[in-house]
């Protein structure tokens, strides 16, 4: 299904006055095309704040974005909540792209988009900041247990009494059991 932007998020470069442009706006989570899983949610509203700044064929944006964030832990798997905020700058050119011959790449390249068309579309640009901001393994809280690879209970929660040591947990466990299978001769 293809995301239609929203209103809000169309820049047009001739609708912007010269020097400063302020714009605050609050977007759900599907109007973002954010994603939505189980293990990850945006389930409130979407604080954005976009500052601009246009001198004659550039605009440079500030984008800075908040909301609440529901995660699943990735140790313990339980439910939680957290604020996010992620913010990062870009800059679009008007005109076309000149490739020179080879050179190397700047910081300032990596966030700079070039547009023929007078409108130009934020979502992607409002997005990004706060996705960067999900952790890959989110964690409930920093020293979480996780779950008892015995008995699965949650040891935030439960002592089920098993330890590293009855368990055969450890960074290693996996090793010691391939030593403890016998080997096979290789035929020669």
């Amino acid at each position: 299904m293809e995301h239609t932007p929203h209103p809000a998020l169309i820049l047009r470069f001739s609708d912007l006055l010269p020097g400063e442009n302020r714009l605050t706006l609050e977007l759900t989570g599907e109007e973002l095309d954010l994603p939505m899983r189980e293990d990850l949610a945006f389930p409130g509203e979407v604080r954005i704040t976009i500052e601009a700044r246009k001198e004659t064929t550039t605009v440079t944006l500030r984008v800075t974005t908040q909301t609440t964030v529901h995660l699943q832990c990735s140790r313990c798997l339980e439910p939680f909540t957290r604020e996010v905020r992620g913010t990062e700058t870009y800059v679009i050119r008007r005109g076309k792209e000149r490739l020179a011959r080879e050179q190397a790449l700047r910081e300032e390249d990596i966030h700079t988009l070039f547009t023929v068309e007078d409108e130009v579309d934020l979502t992607p640009l409002v997005r990004e900041p706060l996705l960067l901001e999900i952790p890959v393994r989110p964690l409930c809280r920093e020293d979480c247990r996780g779950l008892c690879p015995v008995c699965g209970v949650n040891r935030n929660v439960e002592d089920c009494g098993h330890t590293r040591a009855s368990t055969g947990e450890g960074p290693l466990s996996v090793l010691k059991e391939l030593l403890r299978k016998p080997q096979k001769e290789s035929p020669s």
